[in-house]
Formats: structure tokens, C-alpha cells, sequence
């Protein structure tokens, strides 16, 4: 992201109160592998998954078609 990575933006979303119900569901795609990005992404009770690229579609369909 140019102005701000991903981490920024959630602060910066929580910070707004953007969403006081917490009815949004936060998926975190990232370029990634540091553990340290993975371990944060799941300690954050906003953040569903954590989501690795490259991603293909069968990983997108069991992420958001499972039900």
C-alpha cells in the first residue's frame, strides 16, 4: 500500500471506529512468510485468516465458499 501497510491500516480502522459492532470480517492476503506477520495477523481477534500469495482459487473457494 503506498500510504500505509496493512498493519497501519487496522490500527488506523480501529482507531476511526470505523465498524463499533465489529461486523466486518478481516482477511489478511499478504506477499509475506514472516512468522512474526502470521502470529500478529492471528493474536488480532478482528483478523479471520491469514491468507499466503500466490493464492489460487481453490484456496479462495475454501476460504469463502465452505458453508
Amino acid at each position: 500500500m503506498p500510504m500505509m501497510d496493512g498493519w497501519q491500516f487496522m490500527d488506523e480502522h480501529d482507531r476511526l471506529n470505523i465498524d463499533p459492532m465489529h461486523k466486518s470480517t478481516i482477511y489478511v492476503l499478504s506477499s509475506s512468510i514472516n512468522k512474526t506477520d502470521v502470529i500478529k495477523s492471528h493474536a488480532n481477534p478482528r483478523v479471520e485468516t491469514f491468507l499466503s500469495k500466490p493464492i489460487d482459487f481453490g484456496k479462495i473457494k475454501a476460504v469463502f465458499f465452505s458453508n
